[in-house]
């Protein structure tokens, strides 16, 4: 076991010094001076995904299946803050097709995309609200 440890740790260092600065450079490569971003939010919001078993897992590889899709409120913030960093990013392009949350999740959303839009970030967002329900619709359109 503690050789084990002593073999990875040149591979974490390597990783840590080599590869992460050129994965970070792509990034920011991403975007161009004045450029946009598209955020599509499609399906549930959750604030975790749930933690699946090692199980799970595997019987999801073998037959093929993949999840419905989420929308988890960690990785928007995570987007948004880099949305906010980022000097070349002009705005933020937002798809909501469908969207099963209540007011809660509607809110929280919304309050991303006020901090991108407070950011001085230009926020267009395009709903397809045939797909969102009466009450979710309300909140975010007021």
């Amino acid at each position: 076991m503690r050789l084990l440890r002593y073999l990875t740790i040149p591979i974490v260092v390597l990783w840590a010094l080599i590869i992460r600065p050129l994965q970070i450079r792509a990034r920011k490569r991403v975007l161009k001076k004045h450029g946009w971003a598209e955020l599509h939010i499609d399906g549930e919001v959750v604030v975790m995904p749930p933690v699946e078993k090692l199980a799970q897992q595997i019987m999801k590889r073998l037959l093929q299946k993949e999840d419905p899709p989420r929308v988890v409120l960690g990785n928007l913030r995570r987007f948004t803050k880099e949305i906010v960093s980022d000097p070349w990013a002009r705005g933020v392009l937002v798809r909501i097709d469908t969207l099963r949350c209540g007011i809660a999740g509607a809110d929280a959303i919304r309050q991303e995309l006020i901090a991108m839009r407070d950011a001085k970030k230009e926020v267009v967002v395009h709903l397809s609200l045939i797909h969102i329900s009466e009450p979710t619709r309300l909140g975010m359109i007021s």
